[in-house]
């Protein structure tokens, strides 16, 4: 299963780590555009010298310390992620007091070494107060800021993770579907082949256990949720349906009427084999006259219809019961497969019973 750390985009976007920091770069950068700005103004309007070397020093140096102080919060709101929101908050709301203190004390304690004279004329505790409550509207948007950002990544990590569960367990259960004919395919086969040995018809049990080895290789090395040509998907049935018709030879009639175009499109694999299963167990096994099985595919507009008909026969009852296992197989590995865009309908009417299948035409060179 693939592993997505926190803190790590897997579309190659940026990681919050960076978003956080290009954040922080961007709002300082923007306070110290905007407070140099005011300050020369006022100063200019005051007819005082505007914005000497010492003061552009002083204000980089005090907006240099809050980047790293917002980087110190920045880093401890990524540590508290596996946290409760609210702990998260509250740590956010210290941290921002913290960092207002520790950014007005810096503020005065620069200026004071490189502007002595005017740090003094405005050196006071209501002066130094004023300054922490202003610092805090700044570190209390940035630590917002930061909380916003990284509670953004853990749901998107969240929603990352669900989908790979979901993908998961959706792969788990196409393998348990598909494996899941299995089981009666082998029932059947096995007393196909025990009435062959039974009749001592042996060249024709011999065909058929040589027959069953070539299916049972070919399906075993399939995977579960590829999908395969419908050409593909033919030969094996038709491969399937040979070993039927060594123990139904005067009760099976095949016909597969699929155009040639059709033929490249895919489907999900052995999608028919319970259907065809079905027949051979309903209708053919069960009837003492011949049982007439199509196979038919179709293109309907955008989509492949396939469709598995049989006739009646002598059976007719025995097909006119609940849809079984092979039917709501092939239903929920189709809505797995296409959700919201695939139909699966079985129908008796009076020529007999049919199973229309009808999904998405991918894969060929559809006119």
């Amino acid at each position: 299963m693939a592993q997505i750390e926190l803190g790590q985009e897997s579309n190659g976007g940026l990681s919050p780590n960076r978003i956080a920091i290009l954040a922080i770069l961007l709002a300082w950068m923007t306070q110290f555009a905007l407070l140099t700005a005011q300050m020369a103004a006022a100063e200019k309007a005051a007819g005082m010298p505007v914005m000497t070397w010492s003061e552009l020093a002083a204000r980089a140096c005090v907006t240099t310390i809050g980047i790293l102080l917002s980087i110190g919060m920045a880093l401890l709101l990524r540590k508290l992620r596996e946290t409760p929101l609210g702990l998260r908050i509250t740590m956010a709301g210290i941290t921002a007091v913290a960092g207002s203190l520790l950014h007005a004390l810096a503020n005065f304690g620069l200026f004071s070494i490189l502007m002595p004279e005017e740090s003094m004329k405005r050196a006071s505790i209501a002066s130094y107060l004023a300054a922490t409550t202003v610092w805090f509207w700044t570190y209390g948007a940035i630590a917002a800021l930061l909380l916003v950002i990284y509670y953004n990544a853990d749901l998107r990590e969240r929603d990352r993770r669900l989908a790979l569960l979901r993908a998961v367990a959706q792969s788990a259960q196409i393998k348990a579907l598909r494996y899941q004919i299995n089981p009666h395919f082998m029932f059947n086969t096995l007393n196909s082949i025990a009435s062959l040995v039974g009749r001592r018809e042996t060249a024709e049990a011999e065909a058929m256990v040589e027959n069953l080895s070539d299916f049972l290789h070919t399906t075993l090395l399939l995977n579960p949720e590829d999908d395969i040509p419908l050409w593909r998907e033919l030969e094996l049935q038709q491969l399937y349906l040979s070993i039927e018709a060594a123990r139904f030879p005067k009760r099976l009639l095949v016909e597969v009427d699929v155009p040639d175009e059709l033929r490249a499109l895919l489907v999900p694999s052995l999608i028919t084999q319970p259907l065809i299963e079905n027949v051979i167990k309903h209708a053919v096994r069960k009837s003492t006259t011949p049982i007439e099985l199509r196979i038919v595919a179709r293109q309907v507009g955008k989509n492949l219809e396939l469709v598995i008909r049989n006739s009646f026969g002598d059976a007719a009852g025995q097909m006119r019961g609940p849809p079984g296992i092979g039917l709501a197989n092939v239903d929920e590995r189709l809505t797995m497969r296409y959700p919201g865009a695939c139909r699966c309908l079985a129908v008796s009417d009076a020529d007999g019973f049919y199973v229309r299948l009808l999904m998405p035409a991918t894969g060929g060179a559809v006119p």
